[in-house]
């Protein structure tokens, strides 16, 4: 069922003039640079999701789990900045894995060459585990979240084509509006058939596949998968973000000049 992340080498970094996304493996050893980006985005992690560091299972899926990678999200401050990252599998799977979950979805019809690629090919499906970005002056409300998952569908896209699979896109999201709207927007829907596949996963292997606490399944199959979204400036985070700032300040809880509020985007 799992499959290896990376089919051959790591993909290229992206990079655009805010930011760069580099795809980093498991397993390295520390000193390196690798094993830093890690250590930065599980540093954000451990903030964001702290109910995933129970027995060590946030560490252990960051630096160790063989069937898992991370995207990194780095920006250059005077040195390199890790912002944040997102952590996923890749699992290949017979095309009626599927049936259960597209019996139940409430999403638009298939594509017609959804229904072919469907019809005549396995699934290759990537369960986003974990996604933490880091939310800060400067960095909040500043699309990164969406670069991020679109680094990710260029990778499922890319591994899809060479397996000849259709690509879907799996994630349990924090049951909180604005998480649930940021999935929706990366084409995304919460169904019972979502719901289904985190069951089925589970059921199959519940130690490697957990189902979390006030989440909510959310899939895209096909097209939906891996269409890019266009990552946008939200001047209401930053001025949300300043006003939840100013109210530590004057409660104490954060020193003068202290930026260090951050926001879940999705728990997983």
């Amino acid at each position: 069922m799992f499959v290896p992340p990376f089919s051959e080498r790591l993909p290229a970094p992206a990079c655009d003039d805010r930011v760069a996304l580099v795809m980093v493996a498991t397993g390295n050893q520390q000193g390196t640079a690798e094993h830093r980006r890690l250590a930065g985005y599980k540093a954000v992690a451990d903030e964001l999701l702290p109910f995933m560091r129970s027995r060590g299972h946030l560490h252990h899926l960051v630096f160790r789990d063989r069937t898992a990678a991370s995207a990194v999200v780095v920006a250059e401050s005077g040195g390199e900045v890790v912002l944040g990252g997102a952590t996923f599998r890749l699992l290949l799977l017979p095309a009626a894995w599927l049936a259960e979950a597209e019996g139940e979805m409430a999403a638009p019809v298939r594509s017609e060459r959804d229904t072919r690629m469907h019809n005549a090919q396995p699934v290759l499906c990537m369960d986003i585990l974990a996604t933490a970005v880091a939310q800060r002056r400067g960095a909040c409300g500043c699309g990164h979240g969406t670069r991020l998952v679109n680094y990710l569908k260029a990778h499922l896209l890319s591994e899809a084509k060479r397996r000849r699979a259709l690509p879907v896109l799996l994630t349990q999201s924090d049951d909180g509006p604005q998480a649930l709207a940021f999935w929706h927007k990366q084409g995304l829907e919460a169904s019972a058939g979502a719901s289904a596949c985190v069951a089925r996963l589970s059921g199959s292997d519940g130690k490697s596949h957990i189902v979390y606490d006030y989440s909510v399944p959310m899939l895209a199959i096909g097209e939906a998968a891996v269409r890019s979204v266009k990552p946008g400036e939200s001047t209401r985070a930053q001025e949300d973000l300043d006003l939840e700032l100013e109210n530590l300040e004057i409660s104490g809880e954060v020193e003068r000049g202290g930026d260090v509020k951050r926001t879940i985007l999705k728990k997983g």
